[in-house]
């Protein structure tokens, strides 16, 4: 196993562990600090992955199986940890409403991920396109701030400024990220149509 794909299992494995210290935040609030640090480090080693493989020409069938599934791990399990914990409610923004984001995003990666299925059935590769890579960078940035608003008490009796900021960052950096979320599986499908038709043509 090259370093490309140590690096995705690292991310694999990281994920439950991260959500596990995110959990106990009634016993300890500080594990929310260790959750939020091992999210970080889970979307490092995703830059960190790919840019080796490119970079070495260690582009394996292996990591091409880790890699979009240690990310789909990632996103999904904070996005339920986001609604299980209801930040959404905690502002003007229902919790209905964050629910429909994360489950609109989660739906997105569904989605993309039938489309590289059918593609590589027909031995056709289908790369991400830049909308999804832009993306996923407000994703990353959105999810671990959003998380800070578990602490929002401790927040608080320190600023409530301070809290507003985080809260305001967090809810405008997801709302792109949806939005971008909508956008970039519009275009990643009208790119990619032909391997529609081609399977249509083929039934």
């Amino acid at each position: 196993m090259n370093l490309p794909n140590k690096l995705s299992l690292i991310r694999i494995i990281l994920v439950p562990i991260m959500a596990v210290f995110f959990l106990l935040r009634d016993v300890a609030w500080w594990t929310v600090i260790v959750a939020i640090v091992l999210l970080l480090a889970a979307v490092f080693t995703d830059f960190l992955d790919g840019y080796i493989a490119r970079r070495t020409n260690q582009v394996t069938d292996l990591g091409k199986l880790l890699d979009p599934t240690a990310d789909k791990m990632l996103v999904c399990f904070s996005l339920f940890l986001l609604v299980e914990a209801r930040v959404f409610s905690q502002g003007i923004v229902p919790l209905g409403v964050g629910s429909f984001c994360c489950a609109l995003i989660i739906c997105r990666e569904l989605l993309v991920g039938i489309v590289r299925q059918i593609a590589a059935s027909k031995g056709v590769i289908v790369a991400a396109n830049m909308w999804g890579k832009v993306k996923a960078t407000f994703q990353y940035i959105s999810i671990p701030i959003l998380m800070l608003l578990v602490l929002k008490e401790k927040i608080i009796a320190v600023s409530e400024v301070l809290y507003n900021v985080i809260y305001w960052l967090g809810i405008g950096t997801f709302g792109i990220a949806t939005i971008l979320t909508v956008v970039s599986v519009i275009i990643y499908i009208v790119q990619n149509k032909g391997i529609f038709s081609s399977a249509k043509n083929n039934v």
